[in-house]
């Protein structure tokens, strides 16, 4: 798991002394640790072939059967 370091402190000192009030970094504080944690959590990967497995699942180019899906993609290069 991937993680960053984000000292809340240092970023709120850092809006407050040019003008910021409390209650607005605290509010920009919140709004770039969302930020943060949805950037990281869009770029997880699958760590294992079981994870991507069932990433492919879902898949419409993967439903229906196994067989016929192997000899669409083999065609696929005809």
């Amino acid at each position: 798991m991937t993680t960053i370091a984000f000292d809340t402190l240092h970023f709120a000192n850092r809006l407050k002394s040019v003008g910021f009030t409390d209650e607005q970094a605290q509010v920009l504080i919140e709004l770039q640790l969302s930020v943060i944690n949805t950037t990281l959590e869009q770029l997880k990967k699958p760590e294992l072939l079981a994870d991507f497995a069932g990433i492919l699942a879902d898949s419409p180019s993967f439903s229906g059967d196994p067989l016929e899906i192997q000899r669409t993609m083999r065609n696929e290069w005809d």
